[in-house]
């Protein structure tokens, strides 16, 4: 059933590993459907595995195609991951979406583009960002930069895994990464709210990003 203001959506990048993300979603799902919430999920990527061997529900799961690309290939990735926007306006607009939860930077990033003077809000819940993956070349761009020694030297963890040099990336890759890094950076900032779930990265997100 769309009922306007029952319905809400979660999008996320990959829904095709079972882990941490996967879990938090579901039992989010879960959570909303419990109290009469329609809930839509859209993703890049999907593995029916994701649904614990069917404890949690296929249902209202939006699938959108893209190509694997490399890390190291900015531009292309971006490029692949942001040919879906106006199917994601129009998935949130026809089925009268009233909220949105993005679990990603780079998710958050793109559903801002997508809800772009929709009036639609959007929540942060922020389960690892760019200094949980070291192959993210976000944290070298220059909005980031400046604040990546001091990220790195507050844990062992990020000082065996993050190196301090930025990787090789051609012109027009480094171009993008600086640009994808701004839309990034406003986009966390528009959120309705942000939620993180522990207190290194509540630290690390006020730094990086001032909420």
């Amino acid at each position: 059933m769309k009922t306007a203001g029952r319905t809400i959506a979660w999008v996320i990048n990959r829904f095709d590993t079972v882990g941490g993300g996967e879990r938090l979603l579901n039992e989010g799902a879960r959570y909303y459907r419990s109290l009469g919430y329609r809930v839509l999920i859209i993703t890049w990527h999907f593995d029916a595995k994701v649904l614990f061997s069917g404890v949690y529900e296929d249902k209202d799961i939006f699938v959108l195609k893209t190509e694997e690309t490399p890390r190291g290939a900015v531009l292309k990735r971006a490029t692949s991951r942001a040919r879906p926007l106006r199917t994601i306006r129009r998935i949130l607009q026809e089925h009268k979406v009233s909220l949105v939860f993005v679990q990603g930077e780079y998710d958050v990033a793109l559903t801002s583009l997508a809800l772009m003077g929709t009036g639609i809000p959007y929540r942060f819940l922020i389960f690892g960002q760019i200094f949980q993956y070291p192959h993210d070349n976000g944290k070298y761009a220059m909005i980031f930069r400046r604040h990546l020694q001091r990220i790195v030297n507050s844990l062992p963890g990020y000082k065996s895994t993050i190196p301090l040099a930025p990787p090789t990336l051609s012109l027009p890759n480094r171009l993008a990464n600086e640009l994808i890094s701004v839309v990034r950076y406003r986009a966390v900032r528009r959120a309705q709210k942000t939620f993180a779930f522990s207190r290194q990265v509540q630290w690390e997100t006020e730094l990086l990003f001032g909420v």
